[in-house]
């Protein structure tokens, strides 16, 4: 079961997630937007300077939240969102991630007037790992958004509006220098697939992406299925890591199958990553064994 606490991060609060190592923090707090892009760097792919002053405010964030409703066509161009990431001393062995959960419609981040990455499509998240640009203290993150039409970005127009900004949550990643892959197309780096589901057996595969700073000696990775009291009911282990890439089979006896509002029955799936024996990374997810079929 996950607990949640509130942990200061410099002056403001912020949530915690404790998973094994790894430290989840909302960055959804302490964002100053600006309506527009005043560019005073270098060209864009390094970085491209300083946020201009702006307005204080709370993610999801949209700069169209009022403007479509009014006489006045809805503005379709750049935003700038900006805020401060306070780093401790003595974390040199920790790996940060931002992750945006969505952004209209195309996003450029800047980590101390350096080019992290761009990610283009407002309707999927996404991670970049940030620990190179990262100093103990204060560090500026930069997020100019664009939702300007354009061919490259679909959609291109419709009935509907194109959103502008960080309108989704965003989160700060902390793992150590082995962890669970975060950056796998914005995925939590393990994809669970059903294999053969019926009243009898379920069967699962988990593909489990990871990432190292270091080489993967000594670690092991456990795939388990829990039941909705918390009981382990299978679990399987791989404790050779090579490659960045590893999937897990394991299988269920008679499992409890989710049937809709009739019986929404969830089992968690948890994958741990473990060095010398010890706990480095935990990713749970919560899945319903089901199937179908089609007849005449």
């Amino acid at each position: 079961m996950k607990r949640c606490f509130l942990l200061s991060l410099g002056i403001e609060l912020l949530m915690l997630l404790p998973l094994g190592a790894r430290e989840i923090r909302s960055l959804n707090d302490g964002w100053t937007f600006y309506k527009g892009f005043v560019k005073t760097g270098p060209v864009a792919g390094s970085s491209f300077g300083q946020a201009p002053a702006g307005e204080s405010v709370t993610l999801p964030h949209s700069w169209n939240a009022q403007d479509f409703q009014t006489e006045e066509a809805y503005y379709r161009g750049y935003g700038t969102y900006s805020r401060i990431l306070e780093v401790s001393e003595g974390e040199g062995l920790q790996r940060y991630f931002l992750r945006f959960e969505g952004a209209g419609s195309v996003a450029t981040i800047q980590v101390n007037d350096t080019f992290v990455g761009e990610h283009k499509g407002a309707y999927n998240g996404f991670t970049f790992e940030i620990t190179p640009f990262l100093k103990p203290g204060d560090n500026t993150v930069i997020v100019v958004c664009n939702n300007a039409p354009g061919f490259e970005v679909a959609p291109f127009g419709g009935d509907f509006n194109i959103y502008g900004g960080l309108y989704r949550d965003a989160w700060l990643l902390k793992t150590g220098p082995v962890c669970i892959s975060p950056l796998y197309y914005g995925s939590d780096g393990v994809l669970i697939a059903q294999k053969r589901v019926s009243e009898e057996r379920a069967e699962l595969s988990a593909r489990v992406h990871l990432s190292s700073a270091e080489g993967y000696e000594g670690c092991e990775l456990r795939f388990s299925l829990l039941d909705a009291a918390g009981e382990e009911v299978a679990s399987t282990l791989h404790d050779r890591l090579v490659t960045d890439v590893v999937t897990l089979n394991l299988a269920v006896e008679h499992p409890h199958l989710w049937n809709g509002k009739e019986d929404p029955y969830l089992y968690t799936a948890v994958t741990v990553l473990l060095k010398d024996g010890v706990e480095v990374d935990r990713v749970e997810e919560a899945i319903g064994l089901r199937y179908f079929t089609i007849d005449r």
